[in-house]
């Protein structure tokens, strides 16, 4: 052992200190930083407020407005379009409630617009009726040119009850078998019933007026009862215009002269012919109103008199003679 060294004892190791680590201060928060969270705070809040402001009955479905209507009802058409209560306008979705009222058949289009704060406006265009059909059962139905059901309707003299629409003034057709047990939204497809509708639709207004109602048969052949109590055969349904024209003509020509016709057959539109009677007729006022509303074509002539019950008067280009 060296001198003047203290003996170093086994196993024990020399405790060496370590460097102590020091942590810089934290360098302070940039403005811009600071900003954002202000930024999303207030974003946070104006939310929450206009949440709740959104959520107050002011902006509550409290109206609909439905405009354009004719035959369907203000309830029947806002019940179609289910606005549920306690829905407020913001929830609502024009194009869902279009598609809601889709189911009314008597509806061609629908337009919905929302009015803040609380009311939903519909514009509608309903589809026209052009006859009623007189199918037996405790309802008729109204039928547009095209064959499509679009309501049920009273019968003509019963008052609307229900699910039952007024009777429309339009043409009552019968014959139509294959027509019962339709519902509104169906297309009827019978030939015959598509005869019917076009003359229906040739009658137009003025030929509508003088109308009582329509018969058509399997073969589609179309015969027209006047409310004045004459028959007149249309045949089918082609040139229905043009055989309205030559009915209205030949109604002033009788009219004027006094003369009655129990029957005019227009199955052929060269070759029109009057059936003349001798005795008064008592529906002159009919056929008087006829003559005066004038009909914008040339009025037929009808030559000679009436001598005895059955005369029967053809005419050639839309002119009557009597044999």
């Amino acid at each position: 052992m060296t001198e003047g060294k203290a003996a170093r004892r086994p196993g024990r190791l020399k405790a060496v200190a370590e460097p102590r680590l020091r942590m810089a201060p934290p360098e302070p928060e940039p403005g811009l930083a600071r900003l954002g969270r202000g930024w999303l705070a207030a974003g946070a809040l104006l939310a929450a407020l206009a949440y709740a402001g959104l959520h107050t009955s002011t902006f509550m479905v409290r109206r609909v407005s439905v405009t354009g209507l004719v035959q369907l009802s203000q309830a029947q058409v806002a019940a179609a379009a289910d606005i549920l209560p306690g829905t407020y306008l913001w929830q609502v979705r024009p194009w869902t409630v279009e598609r809601h009222l889709a189911s009314l058949a008597l509806l061609r289009s629908t337009h919905v617009r929302l009015l803040w704060p609380n009311t939903i406006a519909i514009s509608v265009s309903e589809r026209q009726p052009v006859a009623l059909l007189d199918v037996g059962e405790s309802a008729d139905l109204e039928v547009d040119a095209r064959g499509r059901v679009i309501a049920l309707a009273a019968p003509p003299g019963e008052a609307a009850t229900g699910d039952l629409l007024p009777t429309p003034h339009v043409p009552v057709v019968h014959g139509v078998t294959a027509a019962a047990g339709a519902r509104p939204g169906q297309v009827l497809t019978d030939p015959a019933l598509g005869d019917a509708l076009q003359v229906a639709e040739g009658l137009g207004a003025q030929g509508q007026s003088l109308l009582g109602s329509l018969s058509v048969d399997p073969q589609g052949l179309v015969t027209a009862q006047l409310s004045s109590g004459l028959q007149v055969q249309f045949g089918d349904g082609s040139h229905a215009r043009q055989k309205t024209e030559i009915l209205l003509g030949l109604l002033r020509t009788i009219a004027a002269r006094n003369m009655h016709a129990d029957a005019i057959n227009l199955t052929s539109t060269t070759a029109p012919s009057v059936h003349l009677v001798t005795a008064p007729p008592p529906h002159t006022t009919v056929l008087q109103a006829a003559a005066a509303s004038g009909g914008g074509t040339a009025t037929p002539a009808v030559q000679g008199q009436a001598s005895t019950p059955k005369p029967t008067a053809k005419a050639g280009a839309g002119t009557a003679t009597k044999p």
